[in-house]
């Protein structure tokens, strides 16, 4: 059985004698995810002429064939000649699916995932498959991976957490290509610009990355997965410049951010210097969901300059490097600490000397030329988890419903009154109230199983500020008390039964030297005394393990923004769990620490809000519809790995972005699957109460 490559497609009652085509027909011509279709449908539903089936053909554009297609095929292929498909061939249908909406399947390095060693395969055989020796050539290496597929189906491996590349010397050649093209693209970076932007609907800054005739291969793929991108993360924005008026704009798949009105606007410029624009106007994306923009088919008239002079004035553009402050408004920096929020889930074990010293950063690997549009009522063929993990909609329901049935504990504690030479924080008893009654009110925590310690009051003259009596003041005698009475509810619990404990801090943090000893951080609680910081404050790392022994909640957060917050990980960042999947095993226990900083940045106050506080009561708070900001997939559900992501883009950037002289760095730290603890895959859950309902 021949498969061949084809430019285009035939009308449905034009399909050659014998041939089979990888597209469906019908009502389902639309659909993307084929190599899905395939497994569900069989062959009855693809275009297909009279007679025995002699050739399957696959449609090769600029874009195709992709992972997708070749799987599909590969599916039909063994149908036709009765080899059947493999029991397991659902999941690698879903990665292929995945993969082709420009999502990250997994967290394999692309070296040695099945979407990386497609891609170098598919970049070896040349860009015109239709030339029959390129097809060959192709062809032959794609059996290498299509039997790897089957064996590892059979197998019942799962290619989201598998490394079904990474040890076969079949593969050496493509690793190595991988290897050698990564290299390039950050050689393109060096000769390229990195801006810093802010798009229409996103973030309050985004990186941007402009290109000039990249030599890397796979560039979107790595630009879309580069930690090193300025405001914590990828790229959001690509802009490439392809020389002769060829310039292509995208932005992140992911994000289905419309970028419209940028090819608008330039568009009216191109119009200005060529009166015929209108006949070769430029591309505003429209098949694409407007997420990307093109130049004329004949090149633009628009120079370089001026191309990126329309970029800067839509997207409020600056070059990275130049990233200043300039005096605007008083901002309070508070010294030895700031407001803490600490919502953390970790036993006495979490946190040790042995952690690695690494940031946790997961930006996720897309390609603009694959971005699809689909239908509304197709929405379900595809599951777009977070971080690629694949569950059908009603495994996500079930989760739902018994997510918003687990109880929840919380100890919130707010430090607001002056503590010695620590000044007064206006924020943080307020931010306190307010996430105490976020709690309460958006995800269903019993205010019998919560206990508030503040030293301020409600303000009257503001109405943001929730009017809740604290259970005492928060001394360290009343938060041992407070965290002792919640630790002893849930120990009611029988092992195994899933519960929610949350810690929430907002105060100073103090970092000491003791009798000659490095540096520890402390709690500034009420009656703090620095020259007695053991009694009257608390020890950050102590703190955890505190809190590790009394509680015993299955699943834990603890959440610190202040000053030299990184003393509650006892280390400089944060350590990578190899975590694969964000649902899969979302029973399992959990324990989380997320932090403003690390141990050596302050945390900001600027008298209205608490930087890394609000940010924190924004993304958990769902919006007239149901969304939370930190919902990077939509699906009602904010995992801690969500949270994280969401804190550490946007704190970070807002961090940059200070209105007071000097160069200010604030960046979250993450801390989960903790050395000499089994709780590497346990998630915590934010689950608002309506969306179970």
């Amino acid at each position: 059985m021949e498969i061949v490559f084809r430019a285009s497609l035939p009308p449905e009652d034009a399909v050659p004698a014998g041939e089979i085509f990888i597209a469906p027909r019908g009502s389902d011509s639309q659909r993307r995810d084929l190599s899905a279709y395939v497994v569900a449908h069989g062959v009855p539903g693809l275009l297909q002429g009279s007679g025995p089936i002699k050739k399957i053909v696959v449609p090769c554009d600029t874009t195709r064939p992709t992972l997708d297609d070749m799987l599909a095929a590969s599916f039909v292929q063994r149908l036709i000649e009765g080899g059947g498909i493999p029991a397991g061939a659902a999941t690698f249908a879903k990665y292929a699916a995945l993969a082709r909406e420009g999502l990250q399947p997994g967290d394999m390095p692309l070296d040695s995932s099945m979407e990386g060693i497609f891609l170098a395969i598919r970049n070896n055989a040349g860009e015109d498959l239709t030339d029959s020796a390129n097809a060959s050539g192709f062809l032959s290496d794609w059996d290498r991976v299509f039997q790897t597929i089957l064996h590892a189906a059979d197998a019942g491996k799962d290619p989201f957490v598998s490394n079904l590349f990474a040890e076969s010397s079949q593969f050496a050649r493509e690793r190595a290509f991988l290897k050698k093209d990564e290299t390039v693209y950050r050689e393109d970076v060096r000769r390229g610009q990195q801006w810093i932007v802010q798009l229409p609907g996103g973030p309050p800054t985004s990186a941007m990355l402009l290109l000039e005739q990249p030599k890397s291969l796979l560039w979107k793929y790595w630009s879309r997965r580069d930690s090193s991108a300025p405001a914590g993360g990828s790229y959001l924005l690509l802009v490439v410049d392809w020389g002769k008026g060829n310039w292509v704009i995208s932005t992140d798949p992911i994000q289905r951010l419309p970028i419209k009105e940028l090819a608008t606007a330039l568009q009216a410029s191109e119009v200005q210097k060529n009166p015929d624009a209108a006949k070769d106007p430029w591309f505003d994306g429209a098949p694409f969901g407007h997420t990307l923009v093109a130049a004329p088919r004949g090149g633009t008239k628009l120079d370089s300059r001026e191309i990126q002079n329309i970029i800067k004035k839509w997207g409020k553009g600056r070059p990275a490097a130049d990233i200043r402050r300039t005096v605007a408004k008083r901002v309070v920096a508070i010294t030895g600490g700031s407001v803490i929020t600490l919502m953390v889930s970790v036993f006495a074990s979490i946190l040790s000397t042995h952690i690695n010293n690494k940031q946790l950063v997961s930006p996720r690997s897309l390609t603009d030329e694959n971005v699809t549009t689909t239908r509304p009522d197709q929405d379900s063929n595809v599951d777009f988890q977070a971080r690629g993990s694949v569950l059908s909609g009603q495994l996500i329901q079930d989760l739902r419903s018994q997510g918003i049935h687990v109880p929840g504990y919380a100890v919130i504690v707010g430090v607001g009154e002056p503590q010695g030479d620590f000044p007064a924080l206006q924020n943080s008893c307020r931010t306190a109230r307010q996430f105490y009654a976020l709690l309460r009110d958006e995800y269903g925590f019993d205010p019998k199983n919560m206990r508030l310690l503040a030293d301020r009051p409600k303000d009257p003259t503001d109405s943001d500020d929730p009017d809740i009596e604290a259970d005492g003041p928060p001394t360290k005698t009343e938060l041992e008390k407070a965290i002792n009475d919640v630790g002893s509810q849930t120990a009611r619990y029988p092992d195994g039964n899933r519960t929610n404990f949350i810690f929430f801090y907002g105060g100073h943090g103090d970092p000491r030297e003791v009798a000659g000893q490095p540096k520890i951080g402390y709690l500034v609680l009420s009656g703090y005394n620095a020259a007695d910081a053991d009694d009257t404050g608390f020890d950050m790392s102590y703190l955890v393990s505190f809190v590790s022994h009394r509680v015993v909640s299955s699943h834990q957060m603890m959440l610190v923004d202040c000053c030299y917050s990184g003393f509650i990980t006892t280390s400089r960042g944060g350590y990578k769990a190899d975590v694969s999947s964000i649902y899969s095993m979302w029973k399992e226990k959990a324990r989380i620490v997320i932090t403003a900083g690390t141990a050596q940045q302050q945390s900001w106050d600027d008298g209205r809000k608490a930087l890394f506080t609000s940010n924190l009561l924004r993304a958990l708070t769902p919006d007239a519809s149901g969304f939370m900001p930190a919902d990077a997939n939509h699906d009602g559900i904010v995992t801690d790995d969500e949270l994280y992501k969401y804190l550490h883009d946007v704190v970070s950037t807002e961090a940059h972005d200070l209105p007071i002289p000097g160069y200010h760095e604030l960046t979250p730290q993450y801390l989960r699957a903790l050395p000499d603890s089994d709780d590497d895959v346990g998630q915590f859950l934010f689950i608002p109460k309506s969306v179970g309902q």
